[in-house]
């Protein structure tokens, strides 16, 4: 038996449809997309939870680093180094005897660097969050006190805030 699909047969197919729709909420094919994704996206939210499983299994929250990013922190810590003791050797030999005066006390402190770096990257970075505000107004504040006039000497000239014999607010004496 032939079927006939005239103009008049698909327009009362979509009324059909439409009056379906009104009647049940959503269509059938609504709901079969609906249900079809649920499915998928449980099984892709499945799928990634097993690979972390197999990442860090249970009892072992070992944290690793990015090698390629130390490396390139070392590297430049490294450039640094050099750059300052080409800048400071002869001024070092003139005025405090020893040409690797600078280049030893920067080394110290960018090891001290380093090392804080790894120590902190042991803690879960989503902690830091509530002290970043007071983390960035003191970096400001350390900033601003550049420009504190009271720090001037007689002529002018801008003089180190020593808080003890090692350490002074400016690299300035």
């Amino acid at each position: 038996m032939r079927r006939n699909f005239s103009k008049n047969h698909r327009a009362s197919a979509a009324y059909d449809r439409q009056k379906k729709k009104r009647s049940t909420g959503a269509s059938v094919r609504q709901s079969y997309d609906d249900t079809y994704y649920r499915q998928k996206n449980a099984l892709l939210a499945k799928k990634r939870s097993d690979a972390a499983e197999k990442r860090a299994p249970q009892g072992e929250n070992k944290r690793t680093y990015d090698a390629a990013l130390i490396a390139v922190i070392l590297i430049l810590v490294f450039f640094g180094l050099i750059m300052v003791f080409s800048a400071s050797a002869p001024s070092a030999l003139a005025y405090k005897g020893n040409e690797y005066h600078y280049i030893l006390r920067q080394a110290i402190f960018a090891l001290i660097g380093i090392l804080v770096m790894f120590f902190v990257a042991k803690f879960d970075y989503h902690i830091y969050a509530k002290f970043a505000f007071p983390i960035l107004a003191a970096s400001f504040f350390s900033l601003f006190t550049v420009y504190i006039p009271v720090m001037k000497n007689a002529a002018g000239v801008f003089v180190a805030f020593k808080t003890s014999k090692i350490f002074a607010l400016y690299p300035f004496s």
